[in-house]
């Protein structure tokens, strides 16, 4: 997945979250598909691309958790959040 566009943005300081809507801005401008280095995520911001990914649960899967956090992951996997 080289061919991807990169965002070097922390999507989770507190200036981005913050100004989310520059945030997804700056992603959707970037692509379909970036990659997010700092966290090793690939994130969707664009609706058609997250509605496509949410309904392709043989592409798309969120068994580990939908959370960028594991201990986040494992929290809503104990409340039954999964």
């Amino acid at each position: 997945m080289s061919d991807l566009p990169v965002c070097h943005v922390d999507i989770y300081s507190d200036g981005e979250i913050l100004e989310l809507y520059g945030t997804y801005a700056t992603l959707r401008d970037l692509g379909s598909v970036v990659h997010l280095p700092a966290y090793d995520l690939y994130a969707l911001a664009r609706h058609k691309d997250v509605r496509k990914a949410a309904t392709d649960f043989q592409n798309f899967s969120s068994a580990s958790g939908a959370a960028a956090n594991p201990l986040v992951n494992g929290i809503c996997g104990m409340l039954g959040y999964e």
